[in-house]
């Protein structure tokens, strides 16, 4: 009886070895921002009509971080910052 419990502990140690390979195969280097001074007052209005947020530089592409870490987030999101002598 004990070569089963042996095998049975030899498969599910295989099997979450193989889990956690998987779901670190994505891309996890370090994303650089590089973000802008604004150039003018902005109105927090969810409104991005100042002409700041055109040329403010987009990020998307997250990664989902549960309940598991290997896809990207759904839905997707898109930022934009920037920061001036009172604010990020």
């Amino acid at each position: 009886m004990q070569p089963i419990y042996i095998l049975l502990l030899s498969i599910t140690v295989l099997n979450l070895l193989q889990a956690q390979n998987q779901s670190t195969s994505f891309d996890n280097s370090a994303k650089i921002i590089h973000i802008q001074k604004a150039s003018e007052i902005i109105q927090l209005d969810g409104n991005l009509d100042e002409s700041v947020w055109k040329k403010a530089q987009s990020h998307s592409n997250f990664w989902m971080k549960s309940p598991v870490n290997d896809t990207l987030a759904n839905p997707s999101t898109t930022v934009y910052l920037t920061y001036d002598h009172k604010f990020l």
